[in-house]
């Protein structure tokens, strides 16, 4: 199998690609990235799905993690990046069908964030709104029937800027994911393995 990692700089400490016997991994980062952005659309996720980059990377794989979320959070409320990430899956199903089943969309929770803007200008309301985008999330998953994974990423771990994680904590998101697809590809394997052991006894 094959997945694609499509994220923000929380990524950008990633291996542009790695494998494993059971499956491989490609990673794009983008400084910046979000959901959607009409005024910079080479930072808005929604537009770059009509590049030839992406649509070519997308073709070629089987599952897509969607590691991104900061730079919206801090300039818009959790209801309308909802909105646009339900419009994303729609849009991803219907041009990839292979992206259908429930495993191979994947999105994690929000990290921790404290750097306000004037759309939230104090630590509450940002907070606020991250929680309330992620309890949000959980809610479209079932709905949509996509995964969400919680990377525990706490605040105390977030370096001097307060958006990004301390630099020593990278290898937590990286550890994660292949922990994460260590055990899809296992599950997925095991499910392959019983169809065809079935098949196999009803013929």
């Amino acid at each position: 199998m094959k997945f694609l990692v499509l994220g923000d700089s929380h990524v950008r400490h990633m291996p542009s690609n790695f494998s494993t016997s059971s499956y491989s991994l490609i990673t794009k980062s983008i400084s910046g990235l979000k959901f959607k952005d009409y005024d910079k659309k080479n930072l808005s996720l929604f537009h770059l799905l009509f590049t030839s980059e992406i649509q070519l990377l997308l073709s070629q794989v089987d599952g897509v993690l969607l590691l991104l979320g900061t730079n919206s959070i801090r300039i818009l409320r959790a209801s309308t990046i909802i909105s646009q990430i339900e419009e994303i899956i729609f849009f991803l199903r219907q041009v990839y069908p292979q992206f259908n089943p429930r495993q191979r969309i994947i999105i994690p929770l929000c990290f921790p964030c404290l750097k306000t803007t004037s759309k939230f200008y104090n630590k509450i309301k940002l907070t606020s709104n991250i929680q309330l985008y992620n309890n949000r999330l959980y809610q479209l998953s079932y709905q949509m029937n996509f995964n969400v994974i919680n990377f525990r990423i706490r605040a105390y771990q977030l370096a001097s800027d307060k958006i990004h994680i301390q630099h020593h904590y990278y290898f937590r998101i990286f550890n994660f994911i292949v922990n994460y697809l260590n055990n899809v590809s296992n599950t997925l394997s095991l499910i392959s393995s019983i169809i065809y052991e079935f098949s196999d006894h009803t013929k």
